[in-house]
């Protein structure tokens, strides 16, 4: 962290400044990633959150004492990034949080001023993830050329976003799908943290442990600082033993397909996306024909097969378990699942079978976004030629707004060659 930086980490940990956007995106002099245009666009999104949340909002939403409200926040936060190599992909997404709000808000998209109301009010990760989500279909509908309306009314309440198109239309029911909440969860968490903290020239593979008390934490803590120290003093790799299994720290930054594996959590996550699903499309019976749409913010993740699957399996195996669901809600055009992940190297892949299709598409940030959209029997063709256009335009969305907002395209924002 640079020096300015924790200048205003300190002030704020004693109390002497309440914690702001600025601080959360780090100091100019400390954003040797950045362009002048780059810090030019850190400043602005600064200032624009700020407006959009209200100046209160940031240091409710990080309330120490039982840890963040808002989860997002830290793993999004350039400053706060566990390795300076981490600090563009860091970057990248908050400027997805603020072109898609900006965007909405500048252009007085319908219904903006409820999700800023709402989002403001209801300090919380499943608020803030719901908002996030619906502004980011929002704004990429927008991108292909569509009419967007937030929060469109129906009779059994105020529905998710509206999709208009020349003249097709497009009804979404937004439901966010984050971790199971328990200590297992919260655990694997922290020590995935720690893990990435101490990965300067080596990096971790293996299995990390849940939930330790507090002995057993603070010997793991330390038996992983001594392996990552022996590791770069050797240059060889290091185990570390326990009963949650084997953790493995090697020379070397991370490479393509590391993979952490977190404990076994025993809870049906099948049963719980398919009740999530039904839940939602009961919930859309008076709007018409209306798709649900699931970002999955870790529900899935690490605990089931189904997030290591090939794409084509996982279209299989989404399919199998919405089938039933679009059987009984005939009201129920398809559903989307939805993820974004780290990877080293993004590949974009596309897969179709008589239920649906999937995409994986590679995205600014060190990041891939897969989607796997599953539809009723009887094709509704206008719609899910939307539902097509909105995932392959994930890609392209973010230049697209950022040159509507006045800013400069994302390449010449991040020094090259630190951005992926």
């Amino acid at each position: 962290m640079h020096s300015a930086d924790r200048d205003v980490w300190r002030a704020i940990d004693r109390g002497e400044r309440p914690l702001d956007w600025p601080a959360w995106f780090g100091q100019p002099e400390g954003a040797d990633y950045l362009t002048p245009a780059g810090k030019d666009t850190a400043e602005r999104a600064a200032a624009d959150l700020t407006s959009f949340f209200g100046p209160k909002w940031l240091p409710q939403a990080t309330q120490p004492g039982g840890g963040r409200r808002v989860n997002e926040l830290g793993a999004a936060s350039p400053v706060l990034s566990p390795t300076p190599r981490r600090r563009p992909d860091a970057f990248i997404e908050a400027l997805r949080w603020w072109a898609a709000l900006q965007f909405l808000l500048e252009r007085d998209v319908g219904g903006i001023g409820t999700i800023r109301r709402v989002a403001r009010s209801d300090i919380s990760t499943d608020r803030f993830r719901h908002t996030l989500a619906q502004a980011r279909l929002a704004a990429v509908a927008a991108s292909i050329g569509a009419e967007v309306v937030l929060e469109p009314a129906k009779a059994a309440g105020p529905g998710d976003v509206l999709i208009r198109l020349g003249n097709r239309e497009l009804f979404l029911e937004v439901v966010t799908f984050g971790p199971v909440p328990n200590g297992d969860d919260l655990a694997y968490d922290r020590h995935v943290l720690h893990l990435i903290t101490n990965e300067d020239g080596v990096h971790w593979e293996g299995n990390v442990p849940g939930f330790l008390n507090k002995a057993d934490e603070a010997r793991w803590e330390a038996e992983t600082i001594h392996a990552a120290a022996r590791c770069k003093e050797s240059s060889s790799a290091v185990e570390v033993a326990g009963s949650w299994g084997i953790l493995i720290v090697r020379p070397g930054e991370e490479p393509e397909g590391r993979v952490l594996h977190g404990p076994q959590v025993n809870v049906n996550l099948g049963a719980r996306l398919y009740d999530v699903l039904d839940k939602k499309a009961v919930q859309t019976r008076d709007a018409g024909v209306a798709w649900v749409w699931v970002e999955d913010y870790g529900g899935l993740y690490p605990y089931t097969p189904f997030v290591t699957m090939p794409l084509q399996d996982k279209l299989r195996a989404f399919g199998a378990l919405a089938e039933p669901m679009l059987a009984d809600r005939l009201h129920v055009g398809g559903v989307i699942w939805t993820r974004a992940v780290r990877a080293q190297a993004p590949i974009n892949d596309d897969v179709v079978d008589r239920s649906g299709f999937a995409v994986q598409r590679g995205l600014p940030g060190g990041v891939v976004r897969e989607t796997v959209t599953v539809h009723r029997r009887l094709l509704l063709p206008d719609q899910l030629r939307i539902v097509a256009s909105l995932t392959n335009a994930e890609q392209e969305w973010l230049d697209w707004a950022l040159k509507r907002l006045g800013s400069e395209p994302l390449a010449e924002l991040i020094r090259q060659p630190l951005v992926r």
